[in-house]
C-alpha cells in the first residue's frame, strides 16, 4: 500500500484513499475531514485499485503543500524528502 492507492477498510467498509502508508508502524492514514489514521493497517485494510507513481507523486505534493499542519502533511514532506524530491 501506498500514498494515492484506494483501500476498503475491514470494519467500517468505507472505501478511502490513502495519504500515506508506513510499513514500519502498520498505520495508514486517509484523505479528507476528518483527518485520521488506523494502526494494525495490513490486517484492517484491503487493497482496491493501485494507483500509478505518477498519480502517487502527484498526492504526495499536494499533501505536502497543505497549508495548516497535520500529520498528513508532516509524513508527505518526509516521504518526498527520503525519496531526493522537493515537497
Amino acid at each position: 500500500m501506498k500514498t494515492g492507492d484506494t483501500v476498503r477498510d475491514s470494519i467500517t467498509g468505507e472505501t478511502w484513499t490513502l495519504a500515506y502508508y508506513d510499513a514500519e508502524r502498520d498505520e495508514a492514514a486517509w484523505c479528507g475531514w476528518p483527518e485520521g489514521m488506523v494502526q494494525r493497517a495490513s490486517e484492517r485494510l484491503t487493497l482496491v485499485e493501485a494507483c500509478t507513481p505518477a498519480e502517487e507523486l502527484k498526492l504526495l505534493r499536494e499533501i505536502a503543500a497543505i497549508a495548516e499542519s497535520d500529520h498528513r502533511q508532516r509524513r508527505a514532506q518526509r516521504i518526498l524528502r527520503e525519496r531526493g524530491l522537493e515537497s
